[in-house]
């Protein structure tokens, strides 16, 4: 009986060395994903820092070809145009209400003029000499 007892005493022990080994390997793999993560962590972003630099909205007047309409920062720029063009508005409830679930913009690019169209005729490409910038799916997700 004793011998029993003194074999299993020795293979608890060459289970705890054996799981504290694992354990050091185990932390010693974690360290390296770690710097490693770390580092494509700052390589992205410094890569986000540069592209954030060029993604801004260019001037439309100045390269109408390049403009990035998918760019967040390019909708804020429209925004912004139109209310310095016709002054500042009021949105109520009612006016987001008047609008159909279904109802989206159409932006359009008169290459010609160098200038942005949006509309709600989502034929306009067929009507004047445009070229349509045409977005994937119309429901962006915003409340009408």
């Amino acid at each position: 009986m004793s011998c029993f007892l003194l074999g299993a005493f020795g293979y608890v022990l060459y289970l705890i060395f054996r799981n504290h080994k694992l354990q050091k390997f185990n932390h010693h793999v974690a360290d390296e994903l770690d710097i490693i993560f770390r580092s494509v962590y700052d390589r992205v972003h410094v890569a986000q820092e540069k592209t954030a630099v060029k993604r801004k909205p260019k001037l439309f007047k100045n390269d109408p070809e390049n403009v990035d309409l998918d760019d967040p920062g390019m909708l804020s720029t429209l925004i912004t145009v139109i209310v310095n063009k016709h002054g500042s508005m009021r949105l109520e409830l009612a006016d987001f209400q008047a609008v159909d679930n279904d109802e989206y913009v159409s932006v359009y690019v008169d290459t010609k003029t160098s200038e942005l169209l949006l509309s709600v005729d989502h034929a306009m490409e067929k009507k004047a000499p445009v070229t349509m910038v045409n977005f994937s799916d119309p429901d962006d997700g915003t409340f009408h």
